[in-house]
């Protein structure tokens, strides 16, 4: 019984052997680990682009001061825009404000507004240096908190500063009389033959 136990064992060892598949991550681990890594040199590389981003953000800083005329005339617009949309914070919004990526602090409706108001201002710079006019895209303006008054704000401000530029809201509601409705059922692929 012994003997027989250690046969089945021996036998089911070698089949699993004969029979392993390796995925891919592990041949990955298996290879990596032969990989000469000097952990002083990529530690050099992390420091020296470290440094490298410092000094792109130092130059940014310079680039984008409060005494940049574009700065200012972006602020003044998303003060301007914020305000429109009943924001009372928004005397207080200063130019280094403009390029933050962190908005962590913002939710809701207040989001909304200040995001709509930042993307408008650069779209209008935009526009004012380079003679482009880029299409406005509004993903579901009430779906995020946003109450009708503030929509039919957000709306008013479109067609008074944005009239050149091409509008697409994506939305189950109405916003503009004189809209060009492109209905869409189902999924996306379904409906190419549709639109043409």
């Amino acid at each position: 019984s012994i003997v027989m136990s250690s046969l089945i064992y021996n036998a089911l060892r070698l089949a699993d052997s004969l029979f392993k598949v390796e995925t891919l991550a592990e041949t990955f681990d298996k290879n990596i680990i032969n990989v000469p890594i000097d952990s002083v040199r990529v530690k050099n590389v992390i420091d020296m682009l470290e440094e490298k981003r410092s000094a792109l953000r130092l130059l940014l800083a310079e680039k984008t001061n409060s005494v940049n005329p574009v700065t200012q005339s972006m602020l003044n617009t998303v003060k301007t825009y914020m305000q429109e949309l009943g924001d009372t914070d928004a005397g207080s919004i200063s130019w280094n404000y403009l390029f933050t990526s962190n908005l962590k602090e913002l939710s809701g409706a207040v989001l909304h507004k200040t995001v709509f108001s930042f993307r408008l201002a650069y779209i209008k710079e935009i526009e004012k240096k380079q003679g482009i006019s880029l299409p406005i895209l509004l993903d579901s303006p009430k779906g995020k908190e946003i109450d009708d008054d503030n929509v039919q704000k957000m709306i008013h401000i479109l067609a008074r500063d944005f009239s050149k530029n091409q509008i697409i809201i994506a939305s189950i509601f109405h916003y503009v009389d004189d809209e060009h409705v492109i209905h869409m059922n189902g999924q996306l692929l379904d409906q190419l033959e549709a639109i043409n």
